[in-house]
Parts: C-alpha cells; structure tokens; sequence
C-alpha cells in the first residue's frame, strides 16, 4: 500500500545489509523515498539506485552530519513531490516495520496540533550483547506527550519547514534540538503506542559503547550551552557529579582526614580514616550501580544483564565526561562542534574487517603480510582522530609498529595512502607502495609489487577495483590501472590499463582476458624503462 501523502528520507553510510532491509522496507510503501549517502565505499550508493530510490549523495568536502543529511534529503524529496504533507525519516540501520507509515500519517491526521509522531523502535538483536539489550531499553520510552523524538519519526511538513528544519551545525543531538524548537512554536510531539521500526546497532565491543556515550556527553553539552535546553543538564550534571565530583571530593576528603590524623601525632590513625572514607566512597559507587541494577531487572533484564547494565551506565558517565571536556577544548580552540562517531562505519574497522575475511583464520600467525595491513589500517584509524594528546600518543605508537613491521616483512604501506576494503597481499618482502597512492577495493597484491612515481616528486597511478598484480610487477607515474585488471608478473606498466585488461611484459603492452592476442602495444623504448 501507498501513502501517497508521505515522502521518506533515509540516510546512511556504510551500512551494507542493513541498508538493503531497510530499503526492501520502504519501497512502493511511499510516494517518494530518497537514500542521503554519506561517502560510503561499500556499493551502498549503486545497491540503493537497484532498488529504484532517490539517490541523493552528500558533498562530502564539506563538514557531515546527519542533520544535514537529513536537511538536504527533505529538500531532494520536496524538489520531487512538492505537494507531500508528511516525511518520514529514518536511520539507515533501520527497517520500518508493517503499517507503521499508515499508522502514523492517520495520527497527523487526526491531531492538528502534533507535528511529530514517533512509535516503538526496537533492536533486532537485542539478546546479541548487553549493549544492544541497553539500547533497546533506551528505545523504549514513555507513551504520551514527549520532550523529542528519535532519528526514526514522521513529521508534519509544514512545522518542520516553519521552524527552519534540522540545523546543520548540530554534529548530534539533531533531533532534540529540532524538538525543542518545535514546542516552542507551540506544536506537540506524540509517542504512540505502536511498532514502528526495527533497529541493528551491531555494537559487540566496550569500545564502541565508550565513544557512543562519548557523543552522548559531547553533544549533549553542544545543545545545552547553544541553545538553552534544560533537558540536558540534568544529564551532564550528573555525569560530572558521578565522576569528577566524586573522585575529588573523596580524594580530598581523605587526605584532609589522612593529614589531620597525622600532624596529630598518631599517624595510624589518619591513615585508617583515609582508607574508611575511600571504602565509603567505592560503597556509594556500588550502592548506584545496584540502584541501576534494579532498575534494569523491572525492565525484564535477567540478573547478569542488569549488573552489567549497572556498572555500564556508571562507565559511560566518565565518556560523557570525556566528551564533555573535548567539547570544551574545540570551543576553545575556535573549532565549531565536531561529529563524534562511534560505529566506525566508514574507513576504519569495517575495513580491517573486510581485508580479514580474504586471510585464513589466525593470520596473525600464518601471514606476515597480515601484520602490515593491520598496522595501515590503525594508522588510517589514527589520522581521523581529533587533534589532542592522545592522537600524539597513539602516532609515536603507530611509527614505532610500522617501522617494526615494515623491518620484519618489508611491506611498505605508509597510511597516508588511499586503500579500500578487502585488501589481500600473499607472500612478503620487497613491497613499496608509495603514500600518493589510491588503491580501490579488494585487490591483490604479490611480494616484489612496487607502485610509485617514475620522476621524484611526480605524479603516481591510481588503481580501481579488483585490480591483481603478479609477483615483481611495477607500476609508474600518473597512469589508470582500471577495475578487474590484471598486471602480469614482473611486468613494467607506464600506460593506462583499460578495465578488465591484462598487462604484461617490459615495457607492458596490453592483451585481452579472452583470446591472449595484443591488443596495443605501449610506445616506450626499453632505454625509456
């Protein structure tokens, strides 16, 4: 069925399956549906044009976020079908769940004042780990009047476009802020008891819940500072009264008892205080996290899961607090609010990820050629971290490892240069791969492949998809390797290479995948090579 008054804007990057679900999930269920793809390198952008969605793809030049993703997406949608009354937007990982847009478009109907309608988004594997079971819980908020809603929510287009819409400048905390504004032109936002989307956080590792409630801390102080919002300072406050508060006040409590007993002459005295107040400080940090604990155990958590949730919820306040006070440094330091990401869905992870599933299990043990491309994909991890202390430090780190590695494998792969997904190299040594150079995803390297500039300081090759080099093959100067080529063993190329070609020789001279025969020949002398 067809709400042909309701348009869909979703956004992602990076998001591979997910994405296709949530695609399969809107198509012929609206009258416009536009994907905002934010850089991703996955085929999102061509998966999502199969489909036969709007693709709308972000200048990435310029700073991103998903309120502009989502801003410049409404706009994509109305420049199609001007005459829509609702928008339905939603996250990449989602999928929107059966009668959802029906459900919510009769609720805008039927309720002049509410310009926003959010339903029950639920985690798809919220048994998977603790912290998909955390975010289902946060998902589930009260029915009724609400302060915001979610990045899933339908909206009435004509109070989103009073209010000015998403801001663009708000890194994260999007939603709230445009919430915000929107009660204050007196509209209403209305959670209803319905299902409304399904949600995979894929979020396995302690690391990414830190820099989620990074973000959290980071964003929440942006909004609060900016615009005046009182919903997050009770947030922040607590944040800091639970770490920085509580650490100082208890040092400082100790000390002053721990100084007392000893300049009254009975040093053993102070010291049992000190050590009395300090027990009873690590016994009200644990009396908060069973509080939390039986919390969680009312919301259906088993034992276990509400312990981990206790203890959780008590890290995250020193994330927050982390990002609280990067907040405060970008601000000093003249930097408008920066994007804090913790799925590390671009180049990152994901990345090390696909280039592991081309190895064999264990190929830290198995393959050298393992060691250099996980130590290029920290480097480039590295590189995306804001400015400040610890990227110094993790730096000194990443040279001391590459400089190790490049010694022990003779694998040159500088981070500085552009590799996508699903790298494999076999074998070792004698591997140069100059730091200009771009490199597309999953193609495969040989020990003795040397890519780089012909004259010092001259321009290098770029290297589409699927591209295969032989063992010892070399390739010079400002050329196009296309994508599916192959360059032949011990081969000298110093032309471009069309798709799906194969060079060979020295000087290389290019040959058909089919019948072998040359094709055209390169004009360089052997003196020129």
């Amino acid at each position: 069925m067809t709400n042909d008054q309701v348009g869909i804007v979703a956004i992602g990057r990076n998001e591979g399956e997910r994405l296709c679900r949530c695609i399969e999930s809107m198509v012929g269920r609206a009258a416009v549906v536009v994907y905002v793809d934010s850089g991703s390198d996955d085929g999102s952008v061509d998966m999502a044009r199969s489909k036969g969605v709007v693709v709308h793809e972000l200048d990435m030049s310029k700073p991103f976020c998903a309120a502009r993703a989502r801003h410049e997406g409404f706009e994509k949608m109305l420049e199609l079908q001007p005459d829509l009354q609702y928008v339905m937007f939603v996250d990449g990982d989602c999928e929107i769940v059966d009668g959802w847009l029906t459900h919510a478009a009769r609720e805008l109907d039927e309720r002049s004042e509410v310009a926003v309608v959010c339903g029950r988004r639920r985690e798809r594997y919220p048994q998977k780990t603790v912290y998909n079971r955390i975010c289902d819980l946060e998902w589930d908020t009260p029915i009724g009047e609400a302060n915001s809603c979610g990045g899933d929510a339908m909206m009435r287009i004509a109070a989103y476009q009073q209010v000015g819409g998403f801001d663009p400048t708000v890194p994260a905390g999007e939603e709230p802020q445009l919430c915000h504004r929107l009660r204050a032109a007196g509209w209403k936002v209305h959670r209803i008891d319905a299902e409304m989307t399904l949600h995979d956080a894929a979020m396995t590792k302690l690391g990414q819940f830190w820099r989620r409630e990074v973000r959290t801390g980071y964003s929440g102080l942006d909004v609060q500072l900016r615009f005046g919002m009182d919903d997050f300072r009770r947030i922040n406050r607590s944040a800091r009264m639970w770490t920085t508060h509580w650490l100082w006040t208890g040092l400082i409590t100790a000390l002053i008892v721990g100084c007392i007993g000893w300049f009254g002459r009975n040093p053993a005295t102070g010291l049992i205080a000190a050590a009395v107040v300090i027990g009873l400080m690590l016994a009200v940090y644990g009396l908060q996290i069973i509080r939390i604990a039986r919390y969680g155990l009312s919301r259906g958590l088993s034992l276990g899961q509400a312990l981990a949730y206790g203890m959780l919820m008590m890290v995250g306040k020193w994330a927050q607090v982390r990002g609280q006070h990067r907040y405060l440094r970008d601000q000093r330091n003249q930097r408008g609010a920066q994007l804090v990401e913790y799925k590390r869905t671009g180049k990152g992870d994901q990345d090390l990820a696909a280039d592991r599933a081309g190895y064999p299990p264990r190929p830290w043990l198995k393959e050298q050629s393992w060691w250099a491309i996980a130590v290029y994909r920290y480097g480039r991890r590295v590189d995306r971290m804001p400015d400040g202390l610890l990227k110094k430090i993790r730096l000194k780190w990443y040279w001391l490892k590459y400089r190790i590695v490049e010694t022990l494998t003779g694998i040159m792969l500088p981070k500085e240069a552009q590799i996508g997904p699903g790298l494999r190299i076999y074998h070792f040594g004698n591997i140069i791969i100059h730091p200009a150079t771009k490199i597309g995803a999953r193609c495969v390297l040989r020990h003795g492949v040397t890519i780089g500039n012909r004259v010092p300081d001259g321009p290098v090759p770029t290297v589409g998809d699927d591209v295969e080099f032989g063992a010892y093959a070399q390739v010079f100067g400002d050329i196009h390797i296309g994508d599916g080529a192959k360059i032949g063993a011990m081969s000298v190329v110093l032309c471009d290479v069309p798709a799906g070609a194969t060079a060979v020789g020295v000087p290389a001279r290019i040959v058909s995948d089919a019948s072998q025969q040359v094709t055209s020949e390169v004009d360089v002398s052997q003196e020129q090579v």
